[in-house]
């Protein structure tokens, strides 16, 4: 009988709900064991009686938090967090209030010596018996690349899975990652495309060299021709505009990407009429105006395009089949031009880019069949299918004559008419009759390719055995049981019993093992048999590694390393993750590090106001997370302060984002290290427009939501969430009042100012900046005189301003302990003052990230500990992580 491959599924999941329930009776006994007496000590209790009873006791205790009827029995998770939050404030010296005296030092540090002991012995008892973390599943970034790298090829499935939830700011904490029906029946869709594009049942592609222009394609040549913002010249077509424009489809739609593999792609180009260099995208996408999800897009590059000589731009990159490129001057103004208006398109006159040729030379395939199908069925014979006809070249018509003639109505001028400044010999002529220009019809996104070959192994059963075993282990980052094996070898047994073919009954088996707990979840996180051994051992811990810096399994010699016992050795772990570091593989995790923790995620979540930020573009939008994530591998590689978040003295730029910030002496789009000057607002990354867009909508800024984010994300002291029925500062576009005088309504009532004299502060500091992060002395408002003009952007007219210079920006303040600043560049240096604080939140952040667990009471100890071993190195970003990698925390389940 065949079992479905739920059942199978459930079957694995089984034994680990079985040794999971064992763990929590196990761990239920010795907390059980361990109660401590209800009594606290007497320090404890006399200390809390003398100064926290006036407003912690009784049934009107200050938030709910009636300290003389809370216990001490600490292995109770409640009555310790609640202790821990007593811990915490009184540190912070934020209780007692302060207008009940000053605390004498000596009785404050009793009371948190003798507190802070019997808080680290219940955690640590808590962590000896179950670990420092849950059961941890994969997340959909990580279930993604995993995926990639066992089959050595690039998949786009995470958009596909569910949404990951997130605790304490990350999406790789293993508390919040669920399983769900919902969740296993989208892995077994999207495994289903992942075996189709891994599998390659039809002969190595050719190998073939295109040459394409702009005015072989049927868009522009016959449809956009006289109304869109182009010229035709003798030696290519002139853009005017950025693609956003109504009537530019810069698409080369005659040509599309026959296979997805590795293509070399070389285009030329020059401007005109341009005294200032102009930024040219390269990329690909789909057809027509509207682009779908249902052809991925790849930037090829945003490069820098001068007037003068035609220069060359070449690529090497991964392209996606069906993908067809798009090629647009993007920093030049949108423009529509009317179409009646055509005498004003001919004689147009601006600045434009002429796009001569693109040629394409591929797919660049380096061994066949290519390692995703090696992977999964090396070995395997094959033989031709019968009567199945061959995978058709969705190019074939270019080797073909034109099948259309164009009708482009335009007269070359004579030589001596020509406009020798403007280089133009073109009139338009709608007397003018059939061109005799070549044109390609307009293709379509082709069919996926279908096998013209099937497997065909002599002894399938023997076959199942052999490729079970060779990929279980790797899939599952560590040695296998003949058990294991044998589970998977059954269930594809009973396919091949129940007469299916080959390939279909080994899908199912591997679609079963990475659907199953030993793919889909961290190895060292699962329960074992002994609850006691908390330390990973060196395959777990190879994994730990390789998910942390890598965003995905261990490559072969991380595993060899496990295999041998040795990758545990403090120093043959700091030489890996120095290789790892190094490696390309890294700026996964600077990327998904990034996304996380400074909500980069969130960069393409709002767009601007077009009328009160007309100088935002996608090229802008894409310089603006690229400047972080350069900025950040910069303080890695180069093992730099993890000061220099807050402040640092250079930043990582490229034209558009030094024109954005008016810093000179970048003239192209290649991002450099740029010094900046002793009094620029600039540097660090409280003040890069990535961070200053991911917190303000797209209208205006709110100095509360910069500064909740600011104190959790960056200080590490974040602030208690509003009470229910708290109503946001609504955004005022009209400029009728300051920002400052909307938060009086907060700091009005006593019970919001005890928070927001805390919280608006460091967003106060930022008002400076507006919602792209430029700089501000004044704010933006609607000019209710144009705010109802219809935009008609013509040829040769400046862009319409539809806004006016609002009230000024006040960003100075007061923060809760008295220090004043008077703008962003004081407050930083109030936050240097405390260096320890500004490198224990990054390390918290790391270690949640790279562990899947919080910072518990007991690892502060740790946290302290690596903040001073990277003392020495000024706290090096780099030193920072290699200090984590050898820690009890990194290093423990």
């Amino acid at each position: 009988m065949k079992y479905p491959l739920s059942s199978i599924a459930a079957c694995v999941w089984q034994q680990l709900f079985r040794t999971r329930c064992l763990i929590i009776a196990i761990c239920l006994m010795l907390m059980a064991g361990s109660a401590q007496s209800s009594n606290a000590a007497d320090p404890i209790q006399n200390f809390v009686e003398a100064n926290c009873f006036d407003c912690h006791q009784g049934d009107d205790a200050e938030a709910s938090l009636d300290l003389s009827s809370l216990s001490f029995a600490l292995d109770d998770t409640e009555t310790r967090r609640k202790w821990i939050k007593v811990f915490d404030r009184v540190e912070a010296g934020e209780m007692p209030p302060a207008e009940y005296g000053e605390l004498n030092h000596d009785k404050k540090s009793t009371f948190l010596m003798h507190l802070k002991a019997p808080l680290v012995k219940a955690v640590r008892a808590e962590k000896e018996a179950a670990g420092r973390s849950v059961v941890r599943r994969l997340n959909r970034v990580e279930y993604e690349t995993a995926l990639g790298d066992l089959l050595g090829q690039t998949f786009r499935i995470q958009e596909r899975l569910p949404q990951d939830a997130r605790q304490d700011g990350f999406d790789t904490v293993g508390a919040a990652l669920n399983v769900s029906s919902v969740q296993m029946e989208a892995y077994l869709d999207v495994l289903d495309d992942v075996l189709d594009e891994a599998t390659t049942l039809y002969p190595k592609p050719k190998r073939q060299q295109w040459k394409l222009d702009y005015r072989d394609t049927h868009g522009i040549m016959q449809e956009y021709r006289r109304s869109g913002p182009f010229h035709v010249m003798p030696d290519g077509v002139a853009f005017f505009a950025p693609e956003k424009h109504a009537h530019l489809n810069a698409v080369l739609d005659h040509f599309t990407v026959p296979y997805s593999a590795k293509y070399r792609v070389k285009v030329t180009a020059y401007a005109i009429r341009s005294d200032e260099p102009i930024t040219l995208t390269i990329r690909t996408g789909g057809p027509g105006h509207s682009e779908s999800d249902e052809v991925p897009k790849t930037l090829l590059g945003h490069e820098t395009v001068h007037t003068g000589d035609p220069q060359v731009f070449e690529f090497e990159q991964r392209l996606e089949r069906g993908q067809f490129f798009r090629i647009y001057p993007s920093s030049l103004p949108y423009m529509r031009f009317v179409p009646n208006l055509k005498v004003r398109q001919k004689d147009y006159q601006g600045p434009g880019v002429v796009i001569q040729s693109v040629e394409v030379d591929g797919p660049i395939v380096d061994q066949w069949p290519p390692k995703s199908h090696q992977q999964l069925w090396e070995g395997v014979p094959t033989e031709p299918l019968p009567e199945v006809e061959p995978n058709k070249d969705p190019n074939e018509h270019l080797l073909k004559p034109p099948s259309d003639i164009a009708k482009p109505r335009l007269t070359q001028l004579p030589k001596d008419k020509r406009n020798k400044e403007s280089g133009n010999q073109w009139v338009y002529d709608p007397k003018q009759g059939v061109g005799g220009e070549r044109i390609y019809r307009r293709n379509r996104i082709p069919d996926p390719l279908h096998p013209t070959m099937r497997f065909s192994p002599d002894h399938p059963k023997s076959e199942v055995t052999r490729l079970i075993t060779r990929f279980l282990p790797i899939a599952y980052r560590r040695p296998v049981s003949d058990n294991e094996v044998q589970l998977f070898e059954n269930l594809v047994h009973r396919w091949l019993d129940e007469g299916d073919d080959f390939e279909t009954a080994m899908r199912t088996g591997y679609k079963a093992i990475l659907s199953s707990p030993g793919f889909l979840y961290h190895q060292g996180s699962l329960p074992t048999a002994s609850p006691e051994a908390n330390e990973l051992n060196d395959h777990a811990l190879a994994e730990r590694l390789s998910f942390f810096l890598w965003s995905s399994m261990p490559d072969r010699q991380l595993r060899e390393l496990a295999d041998d016992g040795k990758l545990s050795d403090p120093e043959v772990l700091r030489s890996e993750v120095e290789r790892m570091l190094d490696d390309p593989k890294s700026h996964r995790f600077v990327t998904d590090f990034l996304d996380q923790w400074l909500d980069l995620r969130q960069l393409d979540f709002t767009s601007p106001d077009s009328d009160l930020y007309p100088e935002h573009d996608p090229v802008l939008q894409w310089s603006l997370g690229e400047e972080t994530r350069r900025f950040f591998t910069e303080l890695l590689s180069s093992d730099l302060s993890v000061l220099n978040v807050i402040d640092s003295d250079f930043a990582m730029l490229n034209s558009r984002l030094a024109d954005h910030y008016a810093i000179d002496g970048v003239d192209d789009m290649t991002f450099r290290k740029v010094n900046l000057s002793d009094d620029s607002v600039r540097g660090g990354v409280l003040t890069q427009a990535s961070v200053l867009k991911v917190t303000a909508n797209g209208t205006t800024t709110s100095p509360v939501v910069r500064g909740v984010w600011v104190l959790e994300r960056i200080v590490g002291t974040p602030a208690n969430p509003p009470p229910p029925g708290i109503p946001a500062i609504e955004p005022d576009i009209r400029g009728a009042i300051t920002v400052r005088q909307q938060l009086e309504q907060h700091r009005s009532s006593t019970s919001c100012a005890t928070c927001h004299k805390k919280i608006d502060p460091p967003g106060v500091a930022l008002e400076n900046f507006d919602v792209i992060g430029g700089w501000r002395d004044r704010y933006r408002a609607i000019d209710p005189e144009k705010a109802d003009i219809k935009v008609a952007y013509l040829p040769n007219k400046s862009v319409p301003i539809k806004y006016k210079t609002g009230l000024p920006v006040d960003s100075s303040d007061t923060l809760p302990d008295g220090r004043r600043f008077d703008d962003v560049r004081e407050f930083k240096q109030i936050l240097l003052a405390n260096p320890d604080q500004v490198t224990r939140n990054l390390i918290e952040k790391l270690v949640t990230y790279a562990t899947g667990a919080p910072i518990s009471f007991a690892d502060r100890v740790e946290v302290e500990q690596i903040i001073e071993s990277t003392r020495p190195t000024g706290h090096g970003l780099r030193s920072v992580v290699h200090a984590i990698v050898q820690s009890e925390m990194f290093r423990t389940k």
